[in-house]
């Protein structure tokens, strides 16, 4: 009890530690997370609501940039452009002096506007009229550079340019923005530029309201890059176009841009990291993440109490491993739960083993009787598979032999690649267990199906896939149950041609036969005495048609293709009304049969051990196939094909002798007790339910989940929680 005890704390304090690890990692990064988040967030805003502001600054200029255009258009439209060019004399240029005082009255953002004209030796302004050289001379330090920016041939932009005032030295110390467009007639001639004068300060004063709240420094340039205005005090930073966000020795700068696509002009805006509002959000994040450690704290003092509530059922589930695996036990309670549970593993994994091979020999067996003509039509083949999930959808059948060239060990893998390489339109059965390195193909498709052609497909795969070269028999296709194992026969002799066409060929029986008419040698008459004797019960001319089919295999030596299709449909035929007679094995026998001796042998040995049915007593073995049904329907291989055999009966006679004694078709009366052993497990167990679906005789637990729905309207699962509700 104490080393118990000793384990018990060792693994208490082990996931005791690793439950808050777990806690803490995802408690971590949703604090670094948010954290990050948070802080993203808000400069992402901040970023936006910078960009917003500086945006709207250029939009302004922009703005007034377009209505200088404008203006300078309507000088040439409404006439004055006509009367300055008319004009000779500074006194003629009155009329252009008061338009132009006009358009600077209504508009506070012009200083001046200037009408600089090629042919013309004065100039007009708002206010006065300038001979050009004394206009530069009184108003310019640097006289050449002005007339220069001011008269340059604009006539292929649509400007406007840009100058300043510190680029040209205005003599009055006043700074000034000009504005530069060209001037045009009516008839798009070129005749001179037009200057807009814009004192700095009704810049300044669409800055000054703009970002404030984040005391940012604005910087204002040209499209060649030249300082036309600057908010604070201090030096042009040298680190505006290194990034968003600059260190510095005296400390951390935003950095946003805008750059006007009207005229080139860059907006920079320079917020400082250091202020208040950024250290509130830092402080808010840092509050988080002590809000986060402290509900850490409270968490690991939560799990450490539900931690010694919830050990004690580990401690119980020991106990119980020990008595599933006491060879395996050890002094860990956790290695002994999993070594009871590999033991568990190891039995279901066996279990299911067996069950898969007993799946795939009874779809074999069924599968045998259909190839050996067994049932009448596909409907009732149908009918007898449909809880194993084999179904012919397709009303023709076509059989196909393959014959492997080298050694293999894994026939079933081979086999279940060809079935998954079936189409939509087609479905492969295979039966592998019968000769060596052979496979009996079932082909189910439309009789338009092109089977030589998909062969060809199976013929490469089976050779890219294993290595193995292969050679491929195929019989006639057929929609007739019965004529299935002749089908089979054909595609066996077709295989047999294989020593003259060659290994790695597709053979179809006609190929084989070549120009020879199985009917002309077929003993039809023969075969009829034979089937009017059986009708007569005449053992003795039953006999007799026996024996004269024998002689004529005997004498006239027919093909042993032929041969092995007379024997088959001899037994075929009498074994009907014949008991302890095997009829699946008929044509797989005869596959093996390589000489017509070898089959007359064989028959000669079959007819010994005829015995003729005795006549069933229908009425009195009603209560013996009732007790039949009721201990054999919830056995996974139960078939109603074999309960009919039982009784002596065909199918379709075994189904209408139950309905007309009961009223219920066979069917629908064992799938009524499966259903009801399955609803009593469901009820009053807790079994799983895949192990449910075994004891009631499904393999699939898909058949049975899909038969249960449709008998009782909810799955297996819903009847359980509906049935413990109601409890």
């Amino acid at each position: 009890m104490e080393k118990a005890k000793k384990q018990k704390g060792k693994h208490y304090f082990l996931y005791l530690v690793s439950y808050m690890i777990v806690l803490f990692i995802p408690l971590s990064i949703i604090s670094l997370a948010f954290s990050a988040r948070f802080i993203t967030k808000f400069y992402d805003e901040v970023f936006e609501t910078v960009d917003m502001e500086l945006q709207q600054i250029g939009y302004q200029i922009d703005a007034e940039t377009n209505q200088m255009k404008a203006t300078v258009a309507r000088l040439s439209i409404d006439g004055t452009m006509g009367n300055a060019l008319r004009s000779s004399t500074p006194l003629a240029y009155l009329p252009v002096i008061n338009y132009l005082s006009i358009i600077v009255s209504a508009n506070s953002f012009y200083d001046d506007i200037i009408l600089f004209l090629n042919s013309n030796d004065y100039i007009a302004t708002s206010s006065t009229t300038w001979q050009k050289d004394y206009f530069y001379s009184h108003n310019f330090s640097n006289t050449e550079l002005a007339k220069s920016l001011f008269e340059q041939d604009l006539s292929k932009s649509q400007g406007p340019r840009y100058a300043t005032s510190d680029q040209m030295g205005m003599k009055n110390g006043k700074k000034t923005v000009f504005f530069i467009l060209p001037v045009f007639t009516d008839y798009l001639e070129y005749r001179g530029n037009i200057v807009f004068s814009v004192d700095l300060n009704s810049i300044q004063s669409i800055l000054s309201t703009k970002l404030q709240s984040y005391d940012a420094r604005i910087f204002l340039f040209d499209s060649f890059q030249n300082l036309i205005f600057s908010s604070g005090k201090g030096e042009i930073p040298d680190y505006l176009d290194s990034g968003k966000e600059v260190k510095t020795d005296s400390g951390t700068y935003i950095i946003r841009r805008y750059k006007s696509t009207e005229n080139g002009w860059s907006y920079y805006a320079v917020i400082s990291k250091n202020q208040s509002s950024f250290s509130q959000v830092a402080s808010i994040s840092n509050e988080f993440s002590m809000t986060i450690i402290i509900t850490l704290l409270i968490a690991c003092l939560v799990i450490l109490v539900i931690q010694k509530m919830n050990y004690t059922p580990i401690l119980r589930l020991s106990e119980k491993a020990k008595l599933l695996s006491p060879q395996q036990l050890t002094n860990n309670e956790f290695t002994n739960i999993a070594n009871a549970i590999d033991y568990l593993t190891n039995k279901s994994d066996s279990l299911r083993t067996k069950l898969e091979a007993n799946m795939s020999a009874i779809k074999n067996e069924r599968l045998s009787r259909l190839i050996s003509g067994n049932y009448q039509d596909f409907e009732e083949f149908n009918t007898d598979c449909a809880d194993l999930d084999l179904l012919l959808p397709f009303d023709h059948v076509t059989i196909v032999v393959i014959m492997l060239h080298g050694q293999t060990d894994d026939m079933e893998s081979i086999a279940y690649g060809l079935k998954t390489r079936a189409s939509s339109m087609r479905f492969y059965y295979c039966l592998n267990n019968y000769t060596p390195n052979q496979m009996v193909l079932l082909v189910n498709s439309t009789d338009k199906e092109d089977i030589p052609e998909n062969m060809r497909s199976i013929q490469e795969y089976i050779q890219n896939e294993y290595g193995l070269k292969s050679t491929i028999g195929i019989g006639s296709m057929t929609n007739n149950t019965e004529k299935i194992s002749q089908s089979y026969m054909e595609a066996i002799s077709a295989l047999d041609y294989r020593f003259i066409k060659g290994n790695g060929t597709i053979i179809g029986f006609k190929e084989a036969i070549g120009n020879n008419n199985p009917e002309l040698l077929y003993p039809k008459r023969e075969f009829e005495l034979l089937g009017n004797a059986l009708l007569s019960k005449n053992e003795e001319k039953i006999q007799e048609a026996i024996d004269s089919i024998i002689k004529i295999l005997d004498t006239q030596k027919p093909p042993l293709y032929l041969a092995r299709s007379i024997c088959f449909d001899l037994m075929h035929i009498v074994g009907k009304n014949y008991a302890g007679q095997d009829k699946s094995r008929y044509p797989f026998e005869l596959s093996g049969l390589e000489t017509a001796q070898e089959i007359i042998s064989m028959l000669e040995d079959w007819r010994k051990k005829l015995k003729p049915k005795a006549s069933s007593n229908t009425a009195s073995s009603m209560k013996e196939i009732m007790k039949y049904l009721d201990e054999n329907c919830l056995k996974c291989s139960f078939s109603v094909f074999e309960a009919a055999e039982n009784f002596n009966m065909t199918l379709p006679a075994f189904s209408k002798f139950f309905k007309d004694n009961t009223g219920k078709n066979v069917i629908d009366y064992t799938t009524s007790i499966r259903i009801q052993k399955a609803k009593d497990l469901l009820e009053n167990t807790d079994i799983p339910i895949s192990e449910i679906a075994e004891q009631i005789g499904y393999y699939n637990l898909s058949s049975f989940t899909r038969r249960f729905k449709i008998n009782q309207g909810i799955s297996p699962t819903e009847y359980r929680n509906n049935s413990r509700t109601q409890h």
